[in-house]
């Protein structure tokens, strides 16, 4: 034995032996749990956690689960475009200029119809909210 040699201990081959195992085993179950085969390897376990990723995402989103990342993120922003546009009056298939503008129209009504002059007796601008903590909708016509 040469005296650079580091001394080699038995347990430490048992140690080894252990530690391989454990993550040899670490690495089966994370392939069961993605669906990938149990001889898996790291990368192919990765794919397929990506994948399902994707699936998953497209399927919470309303997208065809065969959609890739960028037909997901286009889906996902023209349903959110719709419904903000829904929700402060614009057209459903407006774009976010015409959904700007909307909220724009929305917010100089109601300012105008708050500080506008009226003539004596007129009515309020708008309706008291049974709920005096009720939050003021712009929108509201």
């Amino acid at each position: 034995m040469n005296e650079q040699e580091p001394k080699k201990n038995p347990s430490t081959d048992e140690w080894r032996e252990l530690f391989a195992d454990i993550g040899n085993q670490v690495r089966r179950d994370m392939a069961r749990m993605v669906g990938a085969s149990e001889d898996a390897t790291w990368k192919d376990i990765g794919n397929q956690t990506d994948e399902a990723v994707r699936q998953k995402t497209a399927r919470a989103v309303g997208a065809e689960q065969e959609a890739d990342w960028e037909d997901i993120g286009e889906h996902l922003e023209r349903s959110t475009r719709r419904e903000i546009a829904r929700i402060v009056g614009a057209d459903e298939q407006a774009d976010w200029g015409m959904i700007g503008q909307a909220v724009s129209d929305g917010i100089e009504g109601f300012l105008n119809s708050l500080f506008s002059v009226k003539s004596k007796g007129a009515s309020s601008p708008f309706e008291e909210p049974a709920d005096p903590d009720a939050p003021v909708d712009p929108w509201k016509k």
